[in-house]
C-alpha cells in the first residue's frame, strides 16, 4: 500500500511538474507573441491614396501622416504637377518631410497603373492599405435619366469604378468582379431610371425594373463546366420572369422599380 502511495506520489508529482512546464511555454509563447506584436504595430507603414491631391482624398492622406509618424503616403494625381505639389503641401502642413510622395496616376491608363505598382514596390516593397478615392462626376445632376451624355457616363464609369478594380488588382486577384459590378451598376441604373419614368409617366404606361434569372446553361456560362459548376436550368427558365414582366397590363399598381427573381419580387 505505502508501495501504492509513494507511486501515487511521483505520479502527482511528475504530471505536476509537466502542467509547470507547460505553463511557463505558454507563458514564453505569450511573451514572444506580445513582442512580436509590438515590433510590428512600430514598422513603417505604407497608404496609397488614389486621387489624394485635394478634397476627401488629401484629407485622407493628411489625416494617417498626421495620426503617427511611422505612417507614410503616396498620394497620386491625373498630373506630376499636381502630385508633386500635394505631397509638398501635406509633409509641411503636418510636419512630415520624408513621408508624402506624390505620383502621377491616371487610374484609366493600365501603363500608368503600372508604374505607380512598380513605384510601390521598389521604394517600399510593402502597401498596407490602397484608398480608392480617385472620382470624377462629370455629368450634371439635373440630367435627365434618358438624356444622359453617355460619353460622360463612360468616363465616370473608368474612373470610379474600373480605375478602382485596375489599382485593386494589382494588391489582390479579381475573377470574374467585372461581371457582377457591371450587373450591379444596372440595378442602379434601373431604380434611377425608375424614378425618373414616374415623373415621365405616371400612372404605370413606362415602368423599369430587373430581374435576376439564376444560374442558367448557356453559352455564357458553359466556361463554369470546367470547374465542375454545370446548371441543369435552360434559357426558357431563364425567360420565364422577363415574360411575365413584359406582359403585364398598365396600371397605378404595376411594379416599377423593383428587383424580380423566379416570379417573386427580391431585395435589392
Amino acid at each position: 500500500m505505502l508501495g501504492n502511495l509513494a507511486k501515487t506520489a511521483s505520479i502527482a508529482t511528475a504530471a505536476l511538474a509537466m502542467v509547470g512546464g507547460v505553463m511557463l511555454a505558454t507563458r514564453a509563447a505569450a511573451a514572444a507573441d506580445r513582442r512580436r506584436r509590438a515590433a510590428v504595430a512600430e514598422e513603417p507603414r505604407l497608404c496609397v491614396v488614389s486621387g489624394g491631391s485635394r478634397g476627401i482624398g488629401r484629407a485622407i492622406a493628411k489625416g494617417l501622416v498626421a495620426f503617427s509618424p511611422r505612417w507614410n503616403v503616396v498620394v497620386t494625381a491625373s498630373t506630376a504637377e499636381s502630385a508633386a505639389r500635394a505631397a509638398e503641401e501635406i509633409a509641411a502642413e503636418c510636419d512630415a518631410d520624408g513621408r508624402v510622395f506624390g505620383f502621377a496616376c491616371d487610374v484609366t491608363d493600365d501603363t500608368h497603373v503600372a508604374a505607380l505598382a512598380s513605384f510601390v514596390a521598389d521604394s517600399f516593397g510593402r502597401c498596407d492599405v490602397l484608398v480608392n478615392n480617385a472620382g470624377v462626376m462629370t455629368e450634371i445632376l439635373t440630367d435627365s435619366v434618358v438624356d444622359l451624355d453617355l460619353d460622360a457616363v463612360r468616363r465616370s464609369i473608368a474612373v470610379n469604378t474600373v480605375g478602382a478594380m485596375a489599382l485593386t488588382r494589382q494588391k489582390a486577384p479579381i475573377s470574374i468582379l467585372g461581371y457582377r459590378v457591371s450587373k450591379a451598376a444596372l440595378n442602379r441604373f434601373t431604380t434611377g431610371l425608375a424614378r425618373e419614368l414616374t415623373n415621365l409617366a405616371p400612372g404605370g404606361d413606362v415602368v423599369a425594373n430587373a430581374v435576376c434569372p439564376g444560374f442558367i446553361n448557356t453559352d455564357m456560362t458553359a466556361c463554369f463546366a470546367d470547374i465542375g459548376r454545370v446548371s441543369s436550368k435552360t434559357p426558357a427558365v431563364g425567360a420565364i420572369t422577363p415574360l411575365y414582366l413584359a406582359t403585364l397590363p398598365s396600371s397605378p399598381d404595376i411594379p416599377n422599380g423593383k428587383f424580380f427573381a423566379e416570379l417573386e419580387e427580391i431585395p435589392w
